[in-house]
């Protein structure tokens, strides 16, 4: 909790030190211009908690029977590497948070997110401006996952090599594979056609529950990160801003907050979500030393960590 209000009243005090200023919220890079990009979603964060807060939340009767469908789940890829986590899940958009130690070479803080198009074929689009005006040694892989004793197609994936350091924050850019949903969802009442992140969530999200999506992400941020995080995201059409000197990344149903990273501040430190509904009662959840759940009145909650 103490992380939190140094971490809160950082950013506050940096916010009131550009006013006072009258600092220039001119981006100290170019961006490149691109104007047929397909639209590009967050589709999921991941992160890494320390055991106590992850135990926390695991064990939450509030999580799992009132914010949103909470599960544990493990998932086996093509390449036999296996990862289990706590899932929980909104209308298109679920939280995957692992514990400290669980997952080798991926330490606490360390976190991530996938972006994911919506219609068959638009990851190539996107492969070529990568290529074309970001990193030529942009890679499409297929990934495959094991159900039971069979092993199908699950999505594929935009990688770069020697992009992937560990303990920092990184993006990927996925794409459903059709086949992998048809399996996933046969014999059931969920819709089969398609790849939309509203199908593949299908399974576990409940429109009873409180949490609808997640629309913002505060991140502290390396310097030497940010101006690769702005270019691929202006690379997907997001329009980019930077004001109080706090840099916006506003795309489809989602914005990105940019903030300076120092000691206490470091990686995903807020989600803010959308709500299917007021929270009454209690309007504040605790969940280890630091992490907080907050509700406010006009359907929103932001959770920090």
């Amino acid at each position: 909790m103490k992380k939190v209000l140094l971490c809160t009243s950082l950013i506050a005090f940096a916010i009131g030190l550009f006013f006072s200023c009258s600092s220039d919220d001119t981006l100290e890079f170019e961006l490149p211009k691109i104007y047929n990009s397909p639209k590009v979603y967050l589709n999921h964060v991941n992160m890494v908690l320390d055991e106590q807060t992850y135990n926390d939340i695991l064990n939450s009767e509030f999580l799992k029977t009132e914010f949103a469908d909470l599960i544990t789940n493990t998932a086996t890829a093509d390449d036999m590497e296996t990862w289990s986590g706590i899932y929980i899940t909104g209308e298109t958009t679920y939280m995957e948070i692992f514990k400290e130690g669980d997952r080798k070479d991926y330490s606490r803080g360390c976190c991530a997110m996938g972006l994911s198009t919506e219609e068959p074929g638009e990851i190539d689009n996107i492969f070529v401006n990568i290529r074309e005006n970001l990193n030529p040694n942009v890679k499409k892989v297929l990934r495959k996952r094991k159900l039971e004793s069979t092993e199908i197609p699950w999505f594929y994936c935009l990688k770069c090599d020697g992009n992937e350091e560990k303990g920092k924050l990184n993006t990927t850019v996925i794409e459903y594979h059709e086949d992998y949903l048809k399996e996933l969802m046969a014999g059931s009442d969920y819709p089969t056609s398609g790849i939309s992140r509203k199908i593949y969530n299908n399974r576990y999200y409940k429109y009873s529950r409180l949490m609808n999506n997640i629309t913002e992400i505060t991140i502290a941020m390396d310097d030497d990160k940010v101006e690769d995080f702005c270019r691929e995201m202006a690379l997907f059409g997001y329009e980019i801003n930077k004001k109080n000197g706090i840099i916006n990344c506003k795309g489809p149903e989602i914005l990105f907050k940019i903030v300076e990273q120092n000691d206490e501040c470091k990686g995903i430190t807020s989600l803010k979500f959308k709500l299917n509904d007021n929270k009454y009662g209690q309007q504040e959840y605790k969940f280890g030393p630091e992490s907080v759940l907050k509700f406010n009145d006009d359907k929103t909650a932001v959770w920090t960590f």
